[in-house]
């Protein structure tokens, strides 16, 4: 039989059951992006650049047991940017920040990518505060979507926050109020 009261009940117990499931979508995507979008941001609000030289370049291995290892090395990265993490070279690049000691950074080149050919110098943005935070100048770009995606999960993540709270509070309110009748 139809109880509006037992479908109204359902409806706003519904209602929490996919807010939860937009949340965690949410929290992977802020989990996935995090690290990328905090270097874009603190490099291009407080970074000063430096010149750099390519000391070594590793060409990827062709080894699948190798590129497992890798994997499971990093599996954000590598569920991240895939084709860059297995078959991107592999470049140390040396720096001298503005007073300090040298300095090195390690960066996996994209496949087709020109930057750092050996030898030759290469523009590095660093912090000041904690120059192993560094990263190729002109690569630097490519973290800017990272930076445009976790500012949306973080206004999703406020703008469910709320609506969970609502939906929640909206629900415990309708079940206190049940018990009356």
């Amino acid at each position: 039989m139809f109880n509006p009261k037992e479908a109204a009940d359902d409806s706003r117990a519904l209602n929490i059951v996919i807010l939860f499931f937009v949340a965690v979508a949410v929290i992977f995507s802020i989990g996935l992006h995090f690290d990328s979008a905090l270097k874009y941001w603190l490099l291009s609000k407080f970074g000063e650049t430096a010149t750099g030289t390519v000391v070594q370049i590793s060409k990827p291995s062709t080894d699948p047991n190798e590129m497992r290892d890798l994997a499971r090395k990093s599996p954000r990265n590598y569920l991240k940017n895939r084709q860059t993490w297995v078959t991107g070279d592999s470049l140390l690049i040396e720096f001298q920040p503005g007073s300090g000691a040298f300095e090195y950074v390690s960066f996996k080149r994209p496949p087709g990518s020109t930057v750092g050919q050996a030898g030759k110098a290469i523009d590095i943005i660093y912090l000041p505060l904690n120059p192993r935070i560094a990263h190729p100048r002109v690569h630097l770009a490519d973290f800017a979507l990272d930076a445009k995606i976790m500012m949306g999960s973080l206004i999703a993540a406020m703008i469910t926050f709320w609506l969970l709270v609502e939906a929640f509070v909206s629900w415990i309110r309708f079940r206190k109020t049940m018990r009356h009748y």
